[in-house]
């Protein structure tokens, strides 16, 4: 009864999975875990790691057993640390991360990766599971993100915790950047976070669009003045030489009367201009006609520039 009660108490805080080695230096006698394994009340995991079988089989098992086969300094990283870090496009993934110290030897078993880092891999325990932290979350999945998928994970991440510029640049300062993808990227984006921040999600995902259909980079958040200097408005995206404006008008925050009739007086001014203006709402993201639009525009104003 002793035996069984040890196990479940060990098992009963890491989701139903226990190692053998953990069993025995919590005083469990070795033929009495080997006959738990024999008579089938233990499975398999991995080798020397186990999970009653009377628990449900669950992804956390899975993951947990695999850093308890990795040792210490084992951490869950990449897109499993993202799924439980709660990143925004990021589920429970089949293949599951993890991330060792580069001296650190282990046969992979099935549907797993295995990365091996010099750096200190910083870390934190999340619903139980020993993971990367979310900074760290972020430079490693920057390796293999296209610029604007990184920038909406980063946005996402923002979201989550406003520190996170600050975190993610300590972290990359203690990396040796010279063999490591997209930490320039990376850091660009952030210092971009730190200077304006990101609007809202809405602006991120229309910028997304843009940079897959190889619009020219747009100039974010363009202040315009008139003549006298005096402030006309704010623009979200703005191709300042061809004096075109892009508008990206969420609910939240253009609802109001108050709001309606400061947008309409600005834009009234910024028309003045002759600046060319689009207005791009959420539900624009459904097709592709604000694309279109804002590709004739800027082709027609290029024209007019060079007549």
């Amino acid at each position: 009864m002793a035996t069984t009660r040890i196990l479940e108490e060990l098992a009963g805080s890491r989701h139903g999975v226990i190692s053998r080695e953990l069993a025995l230096v919590h005083g469990v006698p070795r033929e009495q875990f080997d006959w738990r394994v024999r008579n089938g009340s233990l499975a398999r995991l991995y080798c020397g790691v186990y999970r009653f079988i009377a628990a449900p089989m669950t992804w956390h098992q899975r993951a947990l057993g695999l850093t308890m086969l990795g040792g210490q300094g084992a951490l869950l990283s990449h897109e499993s640390a993202a799924f439980l870090h709660e990143l925004e496009d990021y589920g429970e993934p089949r293949v599951l991360d993890l991330s060792l110290p580069r001296c650190r030897r282990m046969r992979e078993p099935d549907e797993t990766r295995v990365h091996r880092t010099r750096e200190f891999l910083e870390g934190t325990v999340i619903e139980g599971l020993p993971a990367t932290t979310l900074a760290r979350t972020l430079v490693d999945l920057s390796k293999d993100l296209p610029a604007w998928k990184l920038e909406r994970v980063l946005h996402a991440a923002w979201r989550l915790n406003r520190g996170i510029a600050g975190q993610v640049e300590a972290s990359l300062g203690a990396l040796q950047r010279s063999d490591w993808r997209g930490a320039d990227l990376l850091l660009e984006l952030v210092q971009r976070l730190q200077k304006g921040g990101f609007d809202s999600t809405l602006e991120v995902r229309f910028r997304q669009r843009m940079a897959q259909a190889a619009i020219p980079e747009p100039e974010l958040r363009h202040v315009v003045r008139d003549e006298r200097g005096a402030y006309v408005m704010r623009l979200d995206f703005a191709w300042k030489k061809l004096k075109v404006a892009m508008h990206v008008d969420g609910f939240a925050f253009h609802h109001d009367p108050a709001a309606m009739l400061r947008d309409a007086e600005q834009r009234a001014r910024l028309t003045a201009l002759d600046w060319k203006q689009l207005v791009v709402m959420a539900q624009s993201l459904r097709n592709d006609d604000w694309l279109r639009r804002l590709e004739q525009t800027l082709s027609l104003q290029r024209l007019a520039h060079e007549a």
